[in-house]
Formats: C-alpha cells, structure tokens, sequence
C-alpha cells in the first residue's frame, strides 16, 4: 500500500466536476492501493 498526501486543492478538485483535474482526484479517491494523509 502506498500513501500519498492529500491537501485542500485535492479535496476541492474532488468535489468540483468543473475542475480540470477532478477526473484525476476522483480516480486517486478510487485507488485501494493508495492510502491517503491529510493534515490538520
């Protein structure tokens, strides 16, 4: 398992289908080899 980590603009690009990179985000968010970090 990989972990990556994952700021505001990932969580944003994820919600906004507008985005550019939102098909990306969503793909990554699918991914059961990658665990995602976030900070506070």
């Amino acid at each position: 398992m990989t972990t990556v980590f994952a700021d505001t603009f990932y969580f944003l690009t994820l919600l906004d289908s507008r985005e550019d990179r939102h098909q990306q985000a969503v793909e990554v968010s699918r991914n059961p080899q990658l665990r995602i970090l976030t900070t506070e």
